[in-house]
């Protein structure tokens, strides 16, 4: 009878070994511990995650692609804002940068060879989208001239070499409107004549 208790309590014992060592020959869960953000799924201990995020945990978002944020007339968007083309500006590059141009002023020139005070001074919009038309008379001479200017940047323009009216000399320079909507533009003409138009919304 001793030796029979004996056999079995070792044969419980061996039982019990047996059943610890399957426990641990059990492969572990390779997700345990692994947090998925974002609505992200593990899968064989990574993270897989939807479209936008990115990361370990998919913590990284991309909300050029979560907000489904597009940006129009050729803009790109990086890390959540539009950069857009010349020629246009906002949220989604769906303003055009000339509009804030477009309208009435009043107006003086002060050139090397004297001031003069401008009228009938106007902008309106170019068939181009990137450009806009300066209307303008010079009072001393009562001559109406036009000017074709291109947009460089949200606030800045160009003025290419052109004449202004038939037989006007020639003129090239640029310019750039504040935050109060007032126009500079500065202007060479004949290669030797400088002259600052300033133009104040009407």
């Amino acid at each position: 009878m001793k030796n029979f208790k004996i056999s079995l309590f070792f044969m419980s014992l061996l039982g019990i070994l047996f059943l610890m060592s399957s426990c641990e020959l059990e492969d572990p869960d390779p997700c345990e511990g692994v947090t998925c953000q974002n609505g992200g799924t593990c899968l064989e201990g990574t993270c897989d995650c939807p479209i936008g995020f990115s990361g370990t945990n998919c913590e990284t978002e991309d909300v050029c692609l979560t907000g489904n944020l597009v940006c129009a007339n050729g803009g790109s968007c990086v890390d959540g804002t539009c950069e857009c083309v010349v020629g246009y500006e906002g949220m989604d590059c769906s303003t055009l940068s000339r509009d804030k141009y477009i309208g009435t002023y009043t107006g003086e020139a002060v050139c090397s060879d004297g001031n003069n005070p401008l009228s009938d001074v106007s902008i309106e919009a170019h068939s181009d989208d990137t450009k806009f038309l300066l209307n303008m008379t010079d009072d001393q001479s009562s001559i109406p001239v036009t000017y074709e200017l291109t947009i460089t940047g949200s606030n800045t323009f160009d003025l290419p070499t052109q004449m202004a009216c038939s037989g006007c000399l020639s003129e090239e320079g640029g310019g750039s409107i504040d935050e109060n909507g007032v126009v500079t533009v500065n202007s060479t003409i004949g290669g030797n004549i400088t002259c600052t138009f300033t133009l104040t919304p009407q």
